[in-house]
């Protein structure tokens, strides 16, 4: 499954390089050194989240870790409203949205197992 991902991963990287001389110069993105680290470390957390997920579906069980995995809509709801309360307002509606995903990937988990 890594060597895929890792294939996956690539071949997406290879496409940009290959489409970027043909894009105009207005549309290029313009990466400073403080972007460039911003996308290094959200590359590094998103691959330590696989990772982490991956191993604790290896050593738990589903019906445990599923669940748990699918918390996330709540932890970027309080976390976006900790870190970016200026630019990002969280209403009701969203509050709502997250826990209607969460109870919807349990009760998923539940019915399968």
């Amino acid at each position: 499954l890594s060597f895929s991902l890792c294939i996956a991963a690539l071949g997406t990287f290879g496409v940009i390089l290959c489409w970027y001389p043909f894009l105009p110069r207005t549309d290029r993105s313009q990466l400073s050194r403080q972007t460039l680290g911003f996308f290094l470390v959200s590359g590094l957390m998103s691959n330590l989240s696989h990772l982490s997920l991956f191993a604790a579906l290896q050593y738990g069980t589903v019906s445990v870790v599923a669940p748990l995995a699918y918390t996330n809509p709540l932890f970027v709801l309080v976390f976006s409203w900790l870190f970016l309360r200026r630019l990002e307002q969280v209403t009701i509606s969203l509050v709502i949205g997250a826990l209607m995903i969460c109870l919807g990937a349990a009760l998923v988990t539940m019915s399968s197992g």
